[in-house]
């Protein structure tokens, strides 16, 4: 079995972030940015090293670039991605700290966890990256080729079957808690520190179903080793144009996707996050930073602080009221 290191896992990202990362650091002009900050600049992440960091580390190797300056990436996995974001918010707010986050931390984890240790609140926006549908996959060797066989299996075996998540509060966890309570059907959660270990738990079959990103599960489609049952966008997945939306595979009305933000520590000033903002939106305006994103599902969104903070406020009420429809938990 493959394991998180290994060259096997390794392969399912190594090309995606040398076609991007790399080329797109190289192709950057090597400037100094003005009033960059003197001391090493981090950019937390809140899963596990692999797939899910590929926008921080191309955003890293520009910045090395253009700023002249050391950046690391720093992955923070656990407890739903309240970890990473806990050491963003008692980082020093100079500019010298951000996070690459999805949803969790900043809109969901508030309404299922009985207590953070930060304020979802406090952090200063600072941009809208991408979107990004989820792809409802089985391993290869499951009996189940649709999402309707495997809903209609749970309604006939209620707590039987088992999905995974990148933990409690993941969008991954999200969206498939959803998913099976609009179905009317009784799946069994099993939480991870990130996406590659219930990725991993998928391939080993030690749970049933997943909601995974495209970065992680084309390759494994592509390979044989993951069977795509649907797509959590209504409009679908121009990656996987054969896989359906899960709207009309079995739970009418379903429409869901994840999303990528930067986000930096409490009380940063307007001006550095619109700074930070302005060099990061002219990274990704790389034509091959682009391409290599539309090929792996996601759409790239961009805009600054002001975008990023009205964007949060109208996605907590969203999964405030789809927590509560769901009825989840923490675990």
């Amino acid at each position: 079995m493959p394991t998180p290191g290994s060259h096997v896992w390794r392969g399912m990202t190594a090309c995606f972030l040398v076609s991007i990362g790399i080329q797109s650091a190289q192709a950057a002009q090597v400037t100094q940015v003005a009033e960059w900050p003197e001391k090493a600049t981090r950019i937390i992440v809140p899963f596990g090293a692999g797939s899910a960091d590929t926008a921080a580390r191309i955003i890293a190797d520009a910045l090395r670039q253009r700023t002249g300056k050391v950046v690391v990436v720093e992955n923070r996995p656990g407890a739903g991605q309240n970890v990473g974001a806990g050491v963003l918010y008692r980082a020093t707010p100079d500019g010298a700290t951000i996070m690459v986050t999805a949803p969790g931390p900043l809109v969901i984890n508030q309404f299922i966890y009985p207590k953070l240790e930060f304020d979802p609140h406090a952090f200063t926006p600072v941009m809208l990256l991408t979107t990004d549908p989820l792809v409802f996959v089985v391993n290869a060797k499951s009996p189940f080729k649709t999402l309707q066989a495997f809903i209609d299996d749970a309604k006939k075996n209620p707590g039987k079957r088992t999905y995974g998540s990148a933990g409690a509060g993941a969008t991954s966890h999200m969206m498939t808690a959803i998913l099976f309570a609009m179905a009317g059907v009784d799946v069994t959660h099993v939480p991870y520190k990130g996406g590659a270990e219930s990725a991993l738990a998928l391939l080993s079959g030690h749970i049933d179903f997943l909601a995974s990103s495209p970065v992680t599960a084309v390759p494994q489609i592509q390979g044989g080793t993951f069977r795509p049952l649907a797509v959590t966008a209504k409009a679908g997945m121009t990656v996987l144009p054969a896989v359906p939306p899960a709207a009309i595979s079995g739970v009418p009305g379903y429409d869901y996707a994840t999303w990528l933000a930067v986000v930096a520590p409490p009380k940063v000033a307007p001006a550095v996050a619109q700074r930070i903002a302005d060099l990061i939106e002219d990274i990704f305006k790389s034509p091959e930073v682009r391409t290599r994103l539309s090929a792996f599902g996601s759409h790239y969104e961009g805009g600054g602080p002001q975008r990023l903070g009205n964007w949060i406020k109208d996605e907590r009420v969203k999964w405030k009221a789809s927590v509560e429809a769901a009825g989840v938990k923490s675990q």
